[in-house]
């Protein structure tokens, strides 16, 4: 956790992100600690999915899928998240230990399944979560280099319908890994990145 720290957090995100940040603590909640890792969700117009990197020797870094985070910027929720884990550091040690014992655990279970049994496993996780359904379907459309199906699956994952407002956040309601899927997929096949997003939300009509 050496990038965190309050000055830190205020240098990073600004005095108005900072102090915003501070009175978000409240809105803090499903804090998930795990080994270089923390993520949690905060509570402002949305719920947006936060994720700080705790181990950046160079300052604080971090992911938020709010309209703000996502243009890249240090976000009050981020601010708040940070805070939270600081306040919280003296158990991390604990908590990353925990996590690591999971994570091995896992990993050995998943490694000692046999490929049938792994792929209904899938299977099973596809059929019950559509966000990763719709990101292995991405990731599937962008190993074929089928670029319409690539679009398809983006303007699905942005919930961009043929009447969408142009005003609207086009990341708004985007989950961070989905975000990630897309962008990933995205530089594979030549798919504009998200500052081009807004272009791909008035362009949906040509896509079709």
């Amino acid at each position: 956790m050496r990038g965190i720290t309050e000055a830190n957090l205020r240098k990073r995100a600004g005095a108005r992100s900072f102090e915003r940040g501070r009175g978000c603590l409240d809105a803090v909640s499903g804090v998930e600690i795990g080994d270089g890792w923390v993520r949690a969700s905060v509570h402002g117009t949305e719920r947006y999915e936060v994720e700080p990197a705790l181990e950046e020797p160079g300052g604080p870094t971090g992911t938020c899928d709010c309209p703000y985070g996502v243009e890249g910027n240090f976000c009050k929720h981020l601010v708040a998240l940070g805070l939270t884990v600081l306040a919280r550091r003296a158990g991390l040690p604990r908590q990353r230990k925990a996590a690591r014992d999971r994570a091995q655990h896992l990993d050995g279970w998943l490694s000692a399944l046999s490929k049938a049994e792994l792929l209904a496993l899938l299977r099973q996780q596809i059929y019950e979560d559509r966000q990763l359904r719709h990101r292995l379907e991405l990731k599937a459309a962008s190993a074929r280099g089928d670029l319409a199906a690539v679009r398809a699956r983006i303007r699905q994952l942005l919930g961009i319908g043929p009447f969408a407002r142009h005003t609207e956040s086009p990341t708004a309601s985007l989950p961070s890994a989905a975000l990630a899927e897309s962008a990933q997929c995205r530089a594979s096949v030549g798919v504009p990145g998200p500052i081009h997003l807004i272009r791909l939300r008035m362009a949906n009509r040509a896509f079709g």
